[in-house]
């Protein structure tokens, strides 16, 4: 196992780091890292338009529909009372301002991705810092690109998932 306290680049003897940048410096790699983070998520829900379960459709986003636009599919568990409606209703949000510039389903759909990505960036952030915080900028600018460029992170961050749409809060609370 590689030690990376040993590693010169990486190390903080004695309390000081050994590489250092200007405060704007570091502000605008942190800030570089963030729009790579949104450009990839949000070119992955605009171009990558598909569905990893169909829970996506059945459960989340046509409750979401029928929220806006009066009809969908009614699932059992919504019959019931079984599926809470505090992410259907989030996304009926995003849907009806939306729906006010376009009423065209792709574009739609395509906000919601994207304001789901920009919902995944906490995770990008917190990588970062917890970089800078044990291995100083070096460190930093390596865990924010690891975080912005992970191809699941990527690819998962505009799904409408619960367990996707609750990881930038559960990484944000496991980060206190």
């Amino acid at each position: 196992m590689i030690n990376l306290r040993r590693i010169r680049v990486f190390s903080t003897e004695m309390g000081r780091r050994t590489t250092t940048l200007s405060r704007p410096a570091e502000t605008a790699a942190f800030l570089g890292i963030l729009l790579l983070a949104l450009a990839l998520r949000v070119g992955t829900a605009m171009f990558l338009r598909n569905y990893s379960n169909t829970d996506e459709v059945y459960q989340y986003l046509e409750p979401a529909h029928r929220l806006v636009f009066g009809y969908r599919i009614v699932a059992w568990e919504f019959r019931e009372g079984l599926r809470s409606w505090i992410i259907p209703g989030f996304i009926a949000g995003i849907i009806k301002a939306a729906a006010a510039l376009s009423d065209d389903p792709k574009f739609y759909l395509g906000t919601v991705g994207a304001c789901l990505s920009l919902l995944a960036l906490p995770i990008v952030a917190i990588a970062y810092a917890w970089g800078r915080r044990f291995y100083g900028i070096s460190g930093a600018i390596i865990c924010g690109l690891l975080a912005a460029t992970w191809p699941e992170l990527v690819y998962f961050a505009p799904k409408v998932l619960y367990p996707t749409s609750s990881r930038p809060m559960r990484w944000c609370s496991a980060s206190f």
